[in-house]
């Protein structure tokens, strides 16, 4: 079913949760957890913007996507209000 969605979605937001945060892949260089998922989303030719902000929700429903990515963080992912 994922891969439908894939398929059929054109845009998609990806949020960098862990507001930018990096470590060093196997090659060295540093980078974040969501540069694997952008790839992927690219590869498959999905028009991809990604932030470490969270928009508004009328913004986001112009994308058919949202992807979340939470790689690390040592308080709470999504602070309540």
């Amino acid at each position: 079913m994922l891969l439908l969605i894939i398929l059929f979605s054109h845009t998609a937001f990806l949020w960098d949760n862990d507001a930018g945060q990096q470590f060093y892949s196997p090659t060295g260089y540093p980078i974040g957890i969501e540069e694997f998922m952008l790839e992927a989303l690219l590869d498959n030719e999905v028009q991809t913007t990604v932030d470490t902000i969270l928009p508004i929700l009328d913004t986001l429903l112009t994308y058919d996507m949202l992807w979340i990515t939470c790689g690390w963080r040592n308080d709470t992912m999504i602070k309540q209000q």
